[in-house]
């Protein structure tokens, strides 16, 4: 679970925050 739900917050963030700047 862990292994597979990090990076999909991971990416969740990093898109979010990428949507903050612009």
């Amino acid at each position: 679970y862990s292994l597979s739900f990090i990076p999909f917050a991971r990416d969740a963030v990093k898109k979010c925050f990428a949507v903050c700047l612009a």
